[in-house]
């Protein structure tokens, strides 16, 4: 057979080279034994979908072919590890070695050069070998890119080549599958080539790895792991279905919370780290839009995972995600929340509508709220205070009349509620606090200060009322000075300056102080002796009939009580009757005059000749002296006839 030889200097060097660069590999540089320990392989929850974050279904070990893939031979160089450049070769014509005899001995060692080779080398089939003085094994592990090896072609010829790429074999072949270096990365391996790994992979997926000897055996994932540039991976994880993961120690929880704005995570879609633009909430992994309650029990509008604390009222039903339940709820009622707090105190909405509020439960407000009471405006997105004392029905500022918890009456406009003054006609419409309802007055009713007035009432036709449970009654008495009273006409309460005396309501303008008293007497006398049912005629005969039995006595002349009293001697002479039930002429004529002012003649006027005394009543004759001891007809309710139609003295009461 004809012999080639090869240039064996430069491939010595070459080959030299390459296995200095393999004993610095990382994979291999460790003849430490490696365990692999479950608990550093995080586990991915149940509710980890095998769809939410794609697996190497596909990543198992591929069946063994034959021979490699491709490689060119590359001629000899003098280059450095890993070069580009074909290495130079140089063969010699003779064929391969035959066994047994001096150029190919029959022991299966593998010589280069006659010499005994150490080293990698790969066979007719393709199988990757490692060779330590002539003894091959099929290799276990990973070569480096650029690593040197003898290829002995289908001819037997050798010839010196480098690795293209990094590559891992088993059995001396290239691998397709999982692999883990002794650092513990996780590698994907297609034809020998190996990746990183970032992704999830299933439990029980198949791999290499290296056992406690340092031995390269076949492995399987105790648990469902995240890897990220092939490291067990702790931290944030987006996958490609854009679900937020947090994750540590491989194992993945689906991320229900809010994550900060700069938060770091690793995005599994761009293959790279980022960090969150904004402060995101996510439910279940997914970026969340809805109502979210926190671990606080605050309340937040979400949409797109943005949070924004919520004010306003959220209706009964409505749902909501809990995170302290970390399921999604429904409100067991209508709400109210002020940044996102349950909210207790007023609140003012964007119609304007005012509610009180206990522990988020709104009701509208009704009833008179003070000055300076603070409440929330959800129009100003802030608290504020009345600027005045404000009254709401049913929320809504109240215009009209309002009875309130304790039955005061107000008059309110536009809100602004003023105790009551004044008559309420019969069917004016109000609402009643108690009943929660509007009404209409049943009568005509007098309001002051806001209460139903019982009391003197000075009424439109100027005449003084007794008021009593709606009741008026017509004053028939004097009045002390400083008697409060109600003027219709002033619209407030009045007090009298002076002691006055009225009849059927009708004030004696007329009367002295003294002559108030005296009226009272003639007034008690009137009222004992008649019926309220009598004519004003018939009260007046029957206080004639009073004093026709008393007997004639001259306390003093006319001249003398004028001497005494130029005011009032009317009253002197009038208490003779009252006080003493005696008198003169004049004396009857007085009290018979304070009499029928009584019983509520108008036009009385009391007239004397300095010598007789006699009464005129709406200009007709009443002489109480004459009438009993001369002509009754003559004298009472009679026509004029004699001297007495000129009186000298009169008083007009």
């Amino acid at each position: 057979m004809k012999k080639r030889r090869m240039v064996t200097r430069i491939y010595a060097f070459i080959l030299a080279a390459s296995l200095i660069a393999a004993d610095t590999l990382p994979a291999f540089a460790a003849e430490r034994s490696r365990k692999l320990v479950s608990d550093d392989m995080a586990v991915l929850e149940e509710n980890f979908s095998d769809k939410s974050i794609p697996y190497l279904e596909d990543a198992q070990r591929e069946p063994m072919t034959e021979t490699m893939e491709e490689t060119k031979s590359e001629p000899m160089a003098d280059t450095t590890e890993g070069a580009e450049s074909k290495p130079e070769t140089e063969t010699t014509e003779e064929t391969k070695p035959e066994p047994g005899t001096e150029e190919a001995p029959d022991d299966g060692l593998i010589r280069v050069n006659d010499t005994l080779y150490s080293g990698y080398y790969m066979d007719q089939a393709g199988i990757f070998y490692l060779v330590t003085e002539g003894v091959a094994k099929p290799f276990y592990g990973m070569a480096n890119t650029g690593t040197s090896y003898y290829n002995c072609d289908i001819s037997g010829a050798m010839t010196l080549m480098t690795l293209p790429t990094q590559t891992i074999f088993v059995e001396g072949k290239s691998y397709s599958g999982y692999y883990m270096d002794t650092a513990g990365m996780f590698y994907i391996v297609t034809a020998g080539t190996p990746e990183p790994v970032n992704r999830t992979v299933k439990d029980g997926t198949p791999y290499y790895g290296y056992d406690e000897t340092g031995a390269l055996i076949p492995l399987t994932l105790s648990k469902q792991t995240v890897f990220v540039n092939g490291k067990v991976y702790s931290g944030y994880y987006l996958s490609k279905q854009n679900k937020m993961y947090y994750i540590k120690k491989g194992t993945s929880t689906r991320k229900t919370g809010i994550l900060k704005k700069g938060t770091n995570y690793y995005n599994y879609p761009l293959k790279k780290t980022k960090n969150l633009s904004k402060d995101t909430l996510y439910v279940n992994g997914t970026v969340y839009s809805g109502y979210y309650m926190n671990k606080k029990n605050h309340m937040y509008h979400v949409k797109k995972g943005t949070l924004t604390l919520k004010t306003g009222i959220l209706k009964k039903g409505i749902k909501y995600y809990s995170y302290p339940s970390k399921k999604t709820k429904k409100l067991s009622k209508e709400t109210l929340y002020v940044n996102g707090k349950i909210y207790s105190g007023y609140y003012m909405n964007k119609k304007n509508h005012m509610y009180h509020v206990k522990k988020g439960t709104l009701t509208l407000k009704t009833g008179i709220l003070k000055k300076g009471v603070k409440y929330y405006s959800y129009p100003l997105k802030k608290t504020k205070k009345l600027s005045k004392e404000t009254l709401y029905i049913n929320g809504k500022l109240y215009t009209g009349y309002y009875l309130n918890q304790k039955n005061k009456m107000y008059r309110v406009k536009k809100g602004i509620p003023v105790l009551a003054i004044g008559m309420m006609g019969k069917g004016t419409k109000y609402y009643n606090y108690k009943l929660k309802k509007t009404q209409t007055l049943s009568q005509e009713t007098l309001y002051v200060d806001g209460i139903v007035y019982n009391g003197y009432y000075l009424g439109s036709d100027n005449k003084m009322y007794l008021l009593s449970n709606g009741t008026y009654t017509p004053v028939n008495t004097a009045l002390g000075a400083g008697t409060a009273y109600y003027s219709c006409v002033e619209n407030r309460m009045v007090a009298l300056p002076a002691a006055k005396a009225y009849v059927y309501g009708k004030a004696v303008e007329s009367l002295t102080p003294a002559g108030v008293v005296t009226f009272q007497k003639a007034q008690a006398v009137v009222q004992t002796i008649t019926a309220p049912t009598d004519s004003p005629a018939d009260k007046l005969y029957k206080c004639y009939l009073w004093m026709e039995k008393f007997p004639y006595m001259q306390y003093r002349t006319m001249a003398e009580g004028l001497n005494i009293s130029p005011d009032d001697w009317d009253v002197i002479f009038a208490d003779d009757i009252f006080d003493a039930n005696a008198g003169c002429c004049v004396s009857l004529s007085c009290a018979f005059a304070y009499m029928a002012k009584a019983c509520g003649f108008e036009s009385v006027t009391i007239c004397s000749d300095t010598k007789h005394a006699w009464v005129d009543i709406d200009g007709r004759l009443y002489d109480p002296l004459f009438a009993k001891d001369r002509n009754f007809s003559k004298n009472y309710n009679a026509a004029y006839t004699d001297y007495r139609v000129h009186a000298a003295i009169t008083r007009e009461l």
